[in-house]
C-alpha cells in the first residue's frame, strides 16, 4: 500500500499530505533494509521489528490511506465503464 501510494505521489497522479510521505518512505526504507533492531533472518522475531514500524505509521495515517484505497476504488470503477 505504501509503496503504491509513493510511487503514485511521486508521479503527480495522487496528492499525500508531506508528513504522510514521509512516514511512508521511512516506513518502507526500514522495512526493506539489512539494518533492522532483530535481523530478519531470525525466525518470526525478525519480522516483530518491521511490524513495530509499520503499525504506527499506519496508524497515523488512517485517514490518508483510507482517502487512498477509496480514490483507487472509484479510479478502478470508472474505467471499467
Amino acid at each position: 500500500m505504501f509503496i503504491c501510494l509513493i510511487r503514485l505521489w511521486l508521479a503527480g497522479t495522487y496528492a499525500v499530505p508531506g508528513q504522510s510521505v514521509l512516514m511512508a518512505v521511512g516506513a518502507v526504507i526500514y522495512f526493506v533494509s539489512s539494518f533492522d533492531l532483530i535481523p530478519d533472518a531470525v525466525p518470526v522475531l525478525g519480522l516483530v521489528d518491521d511490524v513495530w514500524v509499520i503499525n504506527p505509521v499506519a496508524r497515523a495515517n488512517l485517514l490518508v490511506i483510507s482517502s487512498f484505497r477509496n480514490w483507487e476504488v472509484s479510479l478502478n470503477s470508472r474505467s471499467r465503464v
